[in-house]
């Protein structure tokens, strides 16, 4: 058979292997006569395989990296007893192969009602996948809450994204981790179905990518991201992103959310402040802006994640949040020590 043709399928495939075999042959490739499997408990990814009818696991490491390295472009591959031999030009190999597949496959392998996938879901995703909490006490912050209205959203306890994808989801609401919707973004999925436990994705030639979802229940944010009412606009200036990043310099030894800079807004002028335990920094710069003078505390880091997508954005009258909100989608930040400056 062609190397490349297997090697790409392989490659599809990789992304549902775990890094270490914690639950048996999680670390393997399972061929099952006309497709090949990966799992790894969090997702599972499979592809048709054509003119490769074997059965068994195969370690997945040994037999990837000798594809890459070989130099023709046919490979012969026969069973032999528990090996599969592998003869490329003049080099051959022989990588074991285990006939009994145990991986729990029985449990993602529903029958499902496949659905179109909306246009723009995957943009959602992606959209939104950056305000997903990274804290494990959280589990539940650490998922995209997708609902069946086509309201795509996630919170970290700081910050709430939504974005409203253009039309219902076909299939009821559910939770998806957010590791796995980093990989499942590198696939283009056309139609997806939910089963027990699990929702499942299918790409046009065939790939389907199955991730475990998360049950419980997503924190209510429509008071968070509701129309805030006698705020002030801001219209960030365009050299924003740098002084951030300048005062980030002064911040780096500090970890979590409790990352703050001070923003002062008056007189058409704003400036950054940062202070470590060493060193202080302040920057000044021209910015349009009619209100009262403005002092909050923000995450510099969070800020440079919404100026790049938009500049302009409304801050309430108690200074306690900061609202983006841009055609189809809407971003909050819950502001830190907010303060009147007198």
């Amino acid at each position: 058979m062609k190397r490349q043709d297997l090697l790409n399928v392989l490659k599809k495939v990789k992304p549902g292997l775990a890094s270490k075999d914690i639950i048996e042959q999680t670390t393997s490739f399972a061929f099952m006569k006309d497709r090949v499997v990966t799992y790894n408990d969090e997702i599972s990814i499979s592809h048709p395989v054509e003119d490769l009818a074997i059965e068994g696991v195969i370690y997945a490491e040994e037999l990837y990296e000798f594809l890459s390295k070989a130099q023709t472009d046919e490979i012969e591959m026969n069973v032999i007893k528990d090996e599969i031999q592998i003869t490329s030009g003049r080099a051959h190999a022989g990588l074991i192969l285990k006939k009994e597949i145990l991986l729990p496959l029985e449990e993602i392998a529903q029958k499902c009602k496949w659905k179109t996938i909306p246009n723009t879901f995957m943009e959602g995703l992606n959209f939104v996948v950056f305000t997903c909490s990274k804290d494990n006490s959280r589990p539940v912050l650490r998922c995209i809450n997708v609902q069946e209205s086509g309201i795509i959203e996630s919170s970290d306890g700081f910050r709430i994204t939504q974005f409203m994808i253009e039309e219902n989801m076909p299939v009821s609401s559910f939770l998806l981790p957010s590791t796995s919707a980093k990989e499942l973004m590198q696939y283009p999925v056309t139609q997806i179905g939910l089963g027990q436990g699990w929702a499942h994705f299918k790409t046009e030639d065939g790939t389907i990518f199955s991730c475990r979802i998360y049950t419980a229940e997503f924190p209510n944010t429509a008071n968070h991201v509701l129309q805030i009412h006698d705020g002030v606009e801001i219209k960030f200036p365009k050299t924003l992103p740098d002084i951030l990043n300048r005062a980030l310099v002064f911040k780096k030894q500090e970890a979590g959310v409790d990352k703050e800079i001070k923003v002062e807004i008056e007189n058409k002028k704003i400036t950054i402040k940062a202070r470590s335990a060493t060193a202080w920094f302040e920057e000044s710069t021209n910015m349009q802006y009619k209100g009262e003078a403005s002092n909050f505390g923000i995450n510099p880091n969070f800020l440079l994640d919404i100026l790049d997508k938009l500049r302009i954005c409304v801050l309430s009258k108690e200074r306690t949040k900061i609202r983006f909100e841009g055609k189809n989608w809407i971003h909050v930040a819950m502001l830190m020590n907010p303060k009147k400056k007198k």
